[in-house]
């Protein structure tokens, strides 16, 4: 087994462990990360960011109370949280271990244009709950699947049939070309959902409205204007 190979079969284990409840963040770690997301730092913002949306879909009461504890909230502290609650109440549950294999989902909308570019396959909208919401932005550039580095990937077609020949849980291991440089991200597949038609976009405003739902019966009092928005 080449090194590549046995840090790949190390990372999916830790990732299968992960699937155990963790324990809650405590609430002044919340309120840093909420704080951070106004940082002059876009680097800071960012990581920020991606600790929230690491948070699980029983952690929203707990930043509810963060947030309500740090307001008034900035204009860019409010949009990148209502951006997190959509993602982490949207979040399907990870597989446990007497579940049947699912297939590998990422959470990548293609457009019904090109998407390739010399590079490779360029990432356009993804889809809110899923792991490349978390993990991806519009505009990267999917170069290479790390294990699968022969593989060409000149249509979306193709590396969704690699995606989906790896079961939710499993570790995608991508070369991603991200603002000029290209990184390394390891990422842990969601189960496709049982949902997921051939009529993507109402399906997508199906669970975009669910979120929105959730977000004005238990956040709106963040909102400047909202009769609960004074502390």
């Amino acid at each position: 087994m080449s090194t590549f190979a046995k840090l790949l079969s190390l990372l999916t284990a830790l990732a299968l462990s992960s699937t155990a409840p963790a324990t809650q963040p405590a609430d002044v770690q919340l309120r840093q990360w909420i704080t951070q997301l106004r940082d002059d730092d876009p680097q800071v913002r960012d990581s920020a960011c991606q600790s929230l949306m690491g948070l699980s879909r029983q952690d929203l009461p707990a930043l509810r109370q963060a947030a309500l504890a740090l307001r008034p909230l900035w204009p860019n502290q409010l949009s990148a949280l209502r951006d997190i609650v959509r993602q982490l109440y949207l979040a399907p549950q990870p597989p446990g271990p007497d579940d049947p294999p699912s297939p590998g989902f990422l959470g990548i909308f293609w457009p019904l244009g090109p998407a390739v570019s010399p590079q490779g396959l360029m990432v356009g909208r993804r889809i809110p709950g899923f792991v490349a919401y978390r993990m991806l932005r519009s505009g990267d550039v999917i170069v290479k699947i790390l294990d699968q580095p022969d593989l060409p990937l000149t249509q979306p077609g193709q590396f969704t049939h690699a995606v989906q020949s790896r079961h939710a849980g499993r570790i995608l291991p991508l070369a991603v070309l991200r603002s000029g440089r290209i990184i390394h991200l390891f990422i842990v597949l969601d189960p496709l959902p049982p949902g997921l038609g051939l009529d993507v976009e109402n399906w997508m405003g199906a669970r975009d409205k669910e979120a929105d739902e959730y977000w004005n019966a238990h956040f709106a009092a963040l909102e400047p204007g909202s009769a609960a928005s004074q502390p």
